[in-house]
């Protein structure tokens, strides 16, 4: 066998058309792990996994005889340790001198599947992110319009001015003014909370009963 076909970077053998392998290179030995003596002479099967043997005879003898070639079929080979190797193979039937052979290029696959599984891997781990994120928005977006109804009934409400404080306080009912601090210290609004027991009175109208409590989040006047 020719030097530079013996080390190509892929494996390379030929078959007759029994399948027989009558020739391979360093490559695909060194791949499966078998001596060249023990392959040479041997049908393909014996490189074969069960299934890869049941699907190649199923399927390349009609390529091969109708096409004359057989591009990207995978199959499982069987190396000297048991272990399964994963290959592509492409073939090509050519005739010289009145002998038919079969030449196969086969491109193993194990660290493309390996390449391919670490990407698969990946996208699932970005897609589990972009899902956090959405949902992330999905309850800041719901947030900011708690926010914004909250703001506006704030906003609504009446000044709680020293006057208005004094009303409740004329009628024996305690009044508790509080602050609220943002983080640097700064007021952010002012509010009263007032509440009592067993008394009715009316606010703006409204008639409230025992029991019952009120709290303002407004500015001071």
């Amino acid at each position: 066998m020719d030097e530079r076909l013996n080390h190509l970077p892929c494996g390379y053998m030929s078959l007759n058309p029994d399948y027989i392998i009558t020739s391979m290179n360093q490559t695909l030995l060194s791949l499966t792990g078998h001596d060249r003596e023990d392959m040479l002479g041997q049908k393909l099967d014996r490189l074969l996994t069960a299934q890869s043997r049941v699907f190649f005879q199923i399927y390349f003898p009609p390529l091969i005889s109708l096409n004359h070639r057989v591009e990207e079929m995978y199959l499982l080979l069987k190396t000297k340790g048991e272990d399964k190797l994963p290959v592509l193979l492409n073939a090509a039937l050519y005739e010289q001198d009145g002998e038919v052979l079969i030449d196969c290029i086969l491109l193993p696959l194990r660290r493309r599947l390996e390449y391919e599984k670490q990407i698969q891997e990946a996208e699932a781990r970005a897609n589990k992110a972009a899902q956090k994120v959405r949902a992330l928005h999905h309850d800041i977006d719901a947030g900011q319009k708690t926010l914004a109804q909250l703001t506006s009934k704030i906003e609504a409400l009446p000044l709680v001015t020293d006057e208005f404080i004094q009303s409740f306080q004329s009628i024996g009912l305690p009044v508790y003014v509080y602050s609220v601090y943002d983080q640097g210290g700064e007021p952010l609004n002012y509010g009263a909370i007032m509440d009592w027991n067993e008394h009715y009175f009316y606010v703006e109208g409204k008639a409230y009963s025992r029991k019952a409590y009120i709290f303002l989040v407004t500015k001071i006047d």
